[in-house]
């Protein structure tokens, strides 16, 4: 059951995430890419196309950085909820570490490339640090995975530069 405080916190997060997406429009645009709709769905957030290839994009933002990739693998463990990673209705991820509203750091996920990847690196590390987080929908179920070990391959990093937007 939701409560004034669980309401509080998604009209906040709602409020950021629109804010940072205007700046990342005029990002993507900087980058070569087309808005082709930013209809958000439950499959993807927004679709970018450059070079007359289009891609479904997932933006995930985070107000901190704490040098790791929060990987959803439940949503909502007490409803059995998966999270985001099984979705195969996007091809790229924009992972946007914020400050304030202002995106800081931008990593551009390879989907496909990224789910290849992790699991073999959960086959070899079999230890792995999980993040619970109560706030949001329900009792979710992240992954930690460090930024460095993530092949280049797979993720690239952008520095947010102010003069870019």
């Amino acid at each position: 059951m939701e409560t004034p405080v669980d309401q509080q916190y998604y009209r906040d997060k709602t409020q950021l995430e629109y804010r940072a997406q205007g700046i990342m429009n005029s990002w993507y645009q900087s980058h070569g890419f087309e808005i082709v709709s930013r209809e958000g769905t439950r499959k993807q957030d927004l679709i970018l196309a450059r070079a007359g290839i289009q891609y479904k994009v997932e933006e995930k933002y985070r107000e901190k950085d704490y040098g790791d990739f929060l990987v959803e693998i439940i949503q909502d463990a007490i409803s059995n909820n998966p999270g985001w990673f099984y979705s195969e209705s996007f091809d790229r991820m924009s992972y946007v570490i914020l400050c304030g509203y202002k995106p800081k750091i931008i990593y551009w996920i390879h989907w496909g490339n990224f789910k290849e990847w992790f699991f073999n690196y959960l086959s070899n590390n079999k230890r792995q640090t999980a993040v619970i987080s109560p706030a949001g929908y329900g009792l979710t179920i992240n992954i930690s995975v460090p930024w460095g070990v993530i092949p280049t391959t797979v993720v690239k990093r952008y520095d947010y530069e102010e003069s870019e937007s």
